[in-house]
């Protein structure tokens, strides 16, 4: 599980490339108790944040070369 700064994770969740996203109040590794935010992005959707956000956007198959980057061949994708 990747640790970006102050409690916010992201994890490869599933075999088909979608991303989990943790927040905690406190900072620290996720446990039972100190979980504020757990949401589960598919590919797709992730990909579409990743080329949105990116300096070039997502036009002109933006999409498609982040997907080709986070899919792993034998996916199908």
């Amino acid at each position: 599980m990747f640790h970006s700064e102050n409690g916010l994770f992201f994890q490869r969740a599933t075999g088909d490339g979608a991303v989990r996203i943790i927040k905690t109040s406190d900072g620290r590794e996720p446990g039972v108790n100190n979980v504020i935010f757990d949401q589960t992005l598919p590919a797709g959707t992730w990909c579409s944040t990743v080329a949105s956000v990116s300096q070039l956007g997502e036009e002109n198959y933006r999409w498609y070369t982040a997907m080709d980057f986070h899919t792993l061949p034998d996916e199908g994708v």
